[in-house]
């Protein structure tokens, strides 16, 4: 999951920008969060258009207004998935952090799905669990989203058209990791470019 990575070269850490309960004061957090999110959901990996309603979330929310919350407990999602997110934490513990640089090696996805590489792994499972990834819902919009994508990407002539056609929309690029594992094609550069 490409949004969930955190630097600890942030801007957001330079600039001292905190979670403040004035809903007015987080919107230049919310702003460099998206940033560095790439305008992506952190959780579902949709692109956030203007018009879709999307919140800061805290990862654990047990840190919320507390000394303990800071950068790496923040990320932009759509609303959508924090208001069916848990509320409580405490039944998924313990728990992978999602900036975890152990992510890839723990947690993959195969088929459709999001799975423990190792089926003993409780953290990662309760990690997949927490963030609802194989939830229905988001299960069928990646599917269909798939589906979309290898349909383009056969009707184009040639893979230079594909990419150009690629690239005139961010909301192609929903799912990235899933592009990428079923498409083998490292669909980052592109959004990039």
């Amino acid at each position: 999951m490409k949004y969930l990575n955190k630097n600890s070269n942030s801007k957001i850490i330079d600039s001292d920008l905190i979670y403040s309960t004035n809903s007015k004061k987080n919107i230049e957090l919310r702003t460099a969060l998206l940033n560095e999110q790439k305008g992506f959901c952190a959780y579902t990996e949709k692109y956030i258009r203007e018009t879709d309603s999307c919140d800061i979330e805290h990862f654990d929310p047990r840190k919320k207004n507390t000394n303990e919350d800071s950068y790496y407990n923040w990320y932009v999602v759509i609303s959508w998935i924090n208001q069916r997110k848990p509320k409580k934490i405490d039944n998924y513990l313990p728990i992978l952090e999602p900036y975890s640089q152990e992510f890839s090696q723990r947690i993959k996805y195969d088929e459709g799905l999001y799975f423990c590489i190792d089926k003993d792994d409780k953290e990662a499972e309760n990690l997949i669990k927490f963030l609802l990834l194989n939830s229905p819902e988001i299960y069928k919009e990646r599917k269909n989203h798939l589906d979309q994508i290898k349909f383009i990407k056969e009707s184009c002539d040639n893979d230079e058209m594909f990419f150009e056609l690629m690239k005139s929309s961010k909301t192609n690029f929903n799912f990235i990791t899933v592009l990428e594992t079923e498409l083998n094609f490292n669909f980052q550069s592109l959004l990039e470019s």
